[in-house]
């Protein structure tokens, strides 16, 4: 505790009053508690708008996090159905089949990767 509290304390115990300096000493303190209780008030709803904007930058981020993954897994799955490389598709210039993978020539991959860099 700050030596002149004490010392007002003690006067204000053993006079059962204070002096004026020690009168306008307190008023100073009050008006300083006031004032640093507005300086925090203002500092927590500058936290409080900062926390929530980031709160919203998060939750954009996760929303594209998760449509990406639904590129890629989309993506994937076509690559990974083994019913996509069967020879279905007729090639006039092989002359010959060819597989949905094949005629696809990555097309699916490049576009979801494509979307992910213009986001």
């Amino acid at each position: 505790m700050d030596k002149r509290i004490k010392e007002i304390k003690r006067m204000w115990h053993e006079d059962g009053d204070i002096d004026d300096k020690a009168f306008y000493w307190l008023i100073q303190q009050a008006e300083r508690v006031e004032l640093l209780e507005r300086e925090n008030k203002a500092l927590n709803d500058i936290l409080t708008t900062l926390e929530k904007q980031d709160i919203i930058k998060l939750l954009d981020q996760n929303v594209r996090l998760i449509k990406q993954n639904k590129r890629y897994r989309e993506a994937l799955e076509f690559y990974a159905d083994k019913e996509n490389y069967k020879l279905e598709h007729f090639d006039p210039n092989l002359d010959d089949y060819m597989s949905t993978v094949d005629y696809d020539e990555g097309i699916k991959a490049r576009k979801a990767l494509e979307v992910n860099e213009n986001e």
